[in-house]
């Protein structure tokens, strides 16, 4: 485990130049291999620490509720993954890197045990984290996460859909935030995503079975990209799982159910 005080950090733009539903705090770690990695902080700054993982493509700047957020007295902290955003990219990037990099990021924000939520690709990352950090997480919740492509075929062109959906099915609130984070996402290209891809892919480091923290798992009925067979593979596969298929809404039930989430883990 690495010391608080391995990492500097660089303060963001001036917070007035934000939006009420921008983030408090906007900053970047430097950490001890000399890489950036960047994260934001949204809702209580004096709440309940709870970090959240983006989708595939995504970036530290959504919060999927921030007047949620906020009500829930949650301290909701957003990370840029290696080649998204602000954060250097790696050469090597796996499940594994990204927890280290959780790891060093608590470190440096004197964070003991905390809950960690992942949507749709970012749930992989939520499981890592709970696997190889052990007691460092209290609790998870994968939301519209998909199981390994080895198990169910998911990577389709059904992202299509995603996309139609976001511009035809979400409010006006919901698309700036997607488009706000997408926009951050791929500032510097798509390497984010290509690691996002080639990380998944690969051998995880760690089995379902060593995430010994309750999980709340939340999965939409009319998902057109991740299906609620992904949540049943996931309720067999990890010890102290709970599944919740909620109906009527999509992929993008983060922005429907995001307090039901919240009160599920927090």
């Amino acid at each position: 485990m690495i010391s608080p005080d391995a990492g500097t950090t660089w303060r963001g733009q001036d917070r007035d130049d934000f939006r009420m539903t921008s983030p408090h705090a906007d900053e970047v770690l430097v950490l001890a291999d000399g890489r950036h990695l960047a994260w934001a902080e949204w809702g209580d700054p004096r709440g309940a620490p709870l970090v959240f993982c983006h989708p595939w493509p995504g970036s530290r700047m959504l919060c999927p509720d921030p007047a949620a957020t906020k009500a829930a007295g949650v301290r909701l902290i957003t990370v840029d993954r290696p080649g998204y955003g602000r954060s250097d990219p790696v050469a090597d990037p796996t499940l594994a890197g990204f927890a280290r990099d959780l790891e060093r990021l608590l470190d440096h924000l004197w964070l003991g045990e905390i809950p960690v939520v992942g949507w749709s690709g970012g749930g992989q990352y939520a499981a890592a984290s709970a696997a190889l950090l052990a007691e460092r997480v209290s609790a998870v919740a994968l939301v519209a996460t998909p199981a390994p492509d080895a198990h169910l075929r998911w990577l389709t062109p059904s992202f299509r859909e995603v996309a139609e959906l976001a511009t035809t099915r979400l409010s006006p609130e919901a698309k700036q935030g997607l488009a706000d984070m997408w926009n951050e996402a791929l500032r510097t290209g798509a390497g984010g995503f290509a690691a996002d891809v080639a990380a998944g892919s690969r051998p995880w480091g760690f089995s379902p079975s060593d995430v010994r923290a309750r999980t709340a798992l939340f999965y939409a009925e009319d998902d057109p990209v991740i299906h609620p067979g992904h949540g049943r593979w996931w309720a067999r596969a990890l010890p102290r799982a709970e599944l919740t298929i909620l109906p009527g809404t999509d992929h993008f039930l983060p922005f429907v159910a995001w307090a039901d989430i919240l009160r599920a883990v927090a």
